[in-house]
């Protein structure tokens, strides 16, 4: 068994946000909801869920990785709530389960591995569909799209790569020489390199955001490239 701790606390206009985007969406059926109710209110205490896996013959990971998340015969991402973390990324895009830590303190009362299924967060908030899109298995959306990767931040070329490769991508060298089908859509932020940015123009090869990327991971489907003005590499709030 292998898990993986996430927890960031919200602030007050991330909440606010996300209260706002689920109340636009007044026809959201049961269905749609999460299986947990993530209002229940039980501390989320990350040594204390260290010890409660490893003492039950977990292992749980600093970081994501793909081959021992593959190979163990479970892995599950604990946490509290839906996040917005670079392990929850990684867990959509490896289509790892996402479970509430209520699951761990329900193991360690009932003395046994529980069924994890009815405890499975939500995969997030979709933008462009405006409320919270239940768990789902649809992670190879992005499987075999060509990348190439640009900013003058090296962790962020780093990071998203990876993200990218976990999600089943190739990922280009942003050096090579940009040609006609080698490259289905650029991922970048406002420091683009300016070759980069001129050759895919001059192609019409999108441009987008990391924010594609994630909206993509967790609504389960490839999304146009201009369905939100969040997906512009350049997007900055007013």
């Amino acid at each position: 068994m292998v898990f993986l701790l996430s927890h960031v606390d919200k602030s007050e206009e991330q909440i606010k946000e996300e209260k706002a985007m689920m109340a636009a969406d007044v026809s959201a059926n049961a269905d749609e909801s999460s299986s947990i109710n993530e209002g229940e209110t039980i501390a989320y205490d990350k040594d204390q869920l260290y010890q409660q896996l490893t003492t039950g013959g977990g292992k749980v990971l600093d970081n994501f990785d793909l081959h021992e998340a593959m190979s163990a015969d479970l892995c599950l991402l604990i946490s509290d709530s839906h996040q917005r973390s670079l392990k929850y990324f990684y867990s959509l895009a490896g289509g790892v389960p996402c479970v509430s830590h209520i699951w761990v303190r329900d193991c360690c009362k009932m003395e046994k591995r529980l069924p994890y299924h009815s405890y499975v967060l939500p995969a997030g908030i979709s933008l462009t569909r405006q409320h919270l899109i239940e768990w789902h298995s649809r992670h190879n959306v992005l499987r075999l799209l060509k990348v190439c990767v640009s900013s003058k931040n090296k962790k962020y070329v780093e990071t998203w790569s990876s993200v990218l490769e976990v999600a089943g991508c190739v990922v280009k060298d942003a050096s090579m020489t940009f040609e006609p089908g080698v490259v289905n859509f650029v991922l970048a932020d406002a420091s683009i390199a300016s070759h980069v940015k001129s050759s895919a123009i001059d192609l019409g090869i999108p441009i987008v955001s990391s924010e594609w990327v994630i909206q993509c991971l967790i609504n389960g489907q490839r999304l146009p490239y201009d369905a939100h003005e969040k997906f512009q590499h350049d997007y900055h709030e007013d």
